[in-house]
């Protein structure tokens, strides 16, 4: 390899190491033993030591499995934030040994930082991945994870420039969905505290008017001197609102109106009568499905606080099962 080419493959090897730090070291360090590419880099013949790949290997294999199980692979990736982006760091370090301790600085940074990046986008994809808890989602998740890591670092080794088109093109899409993600992850926060606040009896709705002028504004301008019962959720689908951003669901005596406060002004969907809205129990959050006026699908995730607040106030039975399907049959 080139020193550029060495650089390029510390840059790939971070990537990989966010996603999964464990298998990246476990491929780097068999690959060193059994020498399947015809190039690798000297300074990283300690990742061969057998204590190394043992520990790799026994590390991976919790990893794989706490891995496809919802909540516990948010709890796993929580735990690594700080392990993966230092172990990436290393890792790139080690590359640029033979390049000057300039150059091994910028690795370590540049490898840090893009390591925590791709650590946060599938930590936030995993977390977006909590708002349909179920075991199959998870493991297919996982699964490519683990096989887009090990496959991105044999790429370094064997087609490096290969390798640095597929990292640049994953950062331009980080670029891309990283705010979605951030949404996410604000809605998973919100979610757990309000799952507390259902237990021990916080009225979500307490102050909200006299926290939210915007919104009284708005509804002013919209039906003026109407008396509104607000609820605030967090969109999962709605025309022209981005998905996980927080907006209010006001309902009055003449209708119902989603609205959400951009950085420059309002949007609002009107909404069909309350009557036909249907809710559904979730393991975070209730899911609120509605219709624009237009027919158009609204969904929106009400945190259990708020779920709570608007099935007492709107009369809406709670069956002991949870099942709101059969309840309504």
């Amino acid at each position: 390899m080139t020193g550029l080419e060495t650089l390029i493959g510390a840059l790939g090897l971070s990537f990989a190491s966010g996603i999964n730090l464990y298998a990246t070291v476990l491929v780097i360090g068999l690959a060193q033993r059994f020498e399947w590419f015809s190039f690798l880099p000297e300074q990283l013949r300690v990742l061969s030591d057998p204590v190394v790949l043992w520990v790799a290997g026994i590390l991976y294999a919790l990893e794989f499995f706490a891995d496809k199980v919802p909540f516990v692979a948010t709890v796993w990736d929580g735990f690594h934030t700080f392990i993966r982006p230092t172990g990436a760091a290393l890792l790139s370090m080690g590359m640029a040994e033979q390049m000057g301790p300039g150059a091994q600085v910028a690795a370590f940074l540049i490898g840090g930082s893009v390591a925590l990046g791709s650590h946060a986008t599938k930590a936030g994809a995993r977390a977006m991945a909590l708002t349909a808890p179920e075991p199959v989602t998870h493991s297919l998740i996982s699964v490519a994870e683990d096989v887009g890591a090990i496959g991105l670092t044999a790429l370094v080794f064997t087609h490096p420039w290969i390798a640095f088109g597929v990292v640049a093109t994953l950062l331009a899409v980080m670029a891309f969905v990283t705010p979605l993600l951030f949404r996410t992850l604000r809605f998973l926060v919100r979610s757990f505290f309000g799952t507390l606040g259902s237990w021990f009896g916080f009225e979500p709705s307490a102050g909200l008017a006299a926290s939210q002028p915007w919104l009284e504004r708005r509804l002013e301008q919209l039906r003026p001197g109407s008396r509104w019962e607000v609820y605030r959720g967090y969109v999962r689908k709605a025309p022209g609102l981005p998905r996980f951003s927080r907006a209010m669901i006001a309902v009055d005596a003449s209708g119902a109106v989603l609205v959400r406060k951009g950085w420059i002004g309002t949007a609002l969907v009107e909404l069909e009568s309350r009557s036909l809205w249907r809710i559904e129990r979730r393991t975070l959050c209730d899911l609120l499905e509605m219709q624009s006026v237009r027919g158009e699908d609204v969904r929106v995730l009400l945190t259990k606080d708020w779920a709570k607040a608007y099935r007492e106030r709107a009369g809406v039975a709670e069956p002991p099962d949870g099942d709101f399907a059969a309840a309504r049959a």
